[in-house]
């Protein structure tokens, strides 16, 4: 049988609701050469039989099985037995677009120094004013300097990795919350990262509270993260050890509570004004709430400005377009 190019590895735990959406926005791919391994991460509601359907219908899809062990572990079991040159990440409760997986092998094959490439991404929220477009330029180094920032440019689901450099430098997912961002940090560190301009992944915020209330631990571990990256660039290993230290956060660190909640969603929701150009609008929304922003603490202004920059390129980036069309216009009708 021939070695599929594309791994496209994804987990599900309990996702019935969503998890077909999921799947066909894969299987209706231009992009056709690929294997799709599904993890059932211990569901108990319908995810099984529905996973079981489609895995009967096209052979593409492998079907991992196994008790309730978490995203990380779920990831690494899915790489280590996946064939193909590069490695897909989607969410169970999320959708690709049609042209995701071509576009980002093309660019891929183009730039043999690329590690790790996402695109552009739509966030889509039952509340419209808490849904936005997530853009960031195609330039490793003002990726990885958002990165050291604190800022993820990439939702998880819409990178695609090479597997030969995962392999090389024995990369493996590690952290309870916020793995993806550590991944890219150490992936940047020797090799390059990219961005497909385009909206190519839609990403579905359901309002979660447990989600939110998880908060300040995950800005904790993103601060780990970084602490983590500085020492591998300055002695060429990690002094501190992030299992211990990941332990401590998670147990030691509270959660928010409703007030802090309220607040936060208060910023998402000004943030996707934002993202779609009233600034009016969301000054207002961030004036209502601004107290209630200085309650959060040393977590929530950090946390909430790492989420700024996307807000602020995306008008920048459009310009830039705008301007390039303009000057391509000229010299056609000169």
């Amino acid at each position: 049988m021939k070695t599929p190019l594309v791994t496209v590895i994804m987990s599900v735990y309990n996702g019935s609701g969503c998890v077909r959406e999921a799947i066909e926005s894969i299987l209706c791919q231009s992009f056709e050469d690929f294997e799709f391994i599904i993890t059932d991460d211990g569901s108990t509601d319908g995810t099984s039989a529905i996973l079981e359907g489609y895995a009967n219908k096209d052979k593409r899809i492998i079907i991992i099985r196994q008790q309730n062990t978490g995203l990380t572990e779920s990831l690494n079991r899915m790489i280590k037995a996946s064939k193909g040159e590069f490695i897909a990440r989607m969410d169970a409760d999320d959708a690709s677009m049609k042209q995701r997986l071509l576009k980002q092998v093309e660019r891929l094959k183009k730039d043999q120094g690329c590690a790790a490439l996402g695109c552009w991404f739509r966030t889509i929220s039952a509340e419209p004013s808490l849904s936005y477009e997530a853009v960031f330029p195609d330039d490793d180094r003002l990726l990885k300097k958002f990165l050291h920032t604190g800022v993820n440019c990439y939702a998880h689901g819409s990178v695609m990795m090479r597997e030969k450099a995962l392999m090389d430098s024995g990369l493996c997912y590690r952290f309870k919350y916020g793995q993806d961002m550590d991944m890219w940090l150490r992936l940047g560190e020797s090799a390059g990262i990219g961005m497909v301009e385009e909206v190519l992944y839609e990403r579905r915020d359901h309002h979660a509270t447990l989600s939110k209330s998880l908060v300040p631990r995950r800005l904790a571990l993103a601060r780990l993260m970084l602490k983590l990256s500085e020492e591998r660039m300055k002695h060429g290993r990690e002094i501190t050890d992030w299992s211990t230290e990941e332990k401590k956060i998670l147990k030691d660190v509270p959660l928010w509570g409703e007030k802090e909640i309220n607040a936060y969603e208060g910023f998402l929701k000004a943030r996707g004004l934002l993202c779609t150009g009233k600034s009016r609008e969301a000054k207002t929304v961030l004036i209502s709430i601004r107290d209630d922003l200085r309650g959060l603490g040393g977590f929530g202004p950090a946390y909430i400005l790492s989420h700024l920059p996307g807000a602020i390129i995306g008008p920048a980036l459009r310009w830039r377009d705008a301007i390039n069309d303009k000057r391509q216009y000229k010299r056609k009708a000169k």
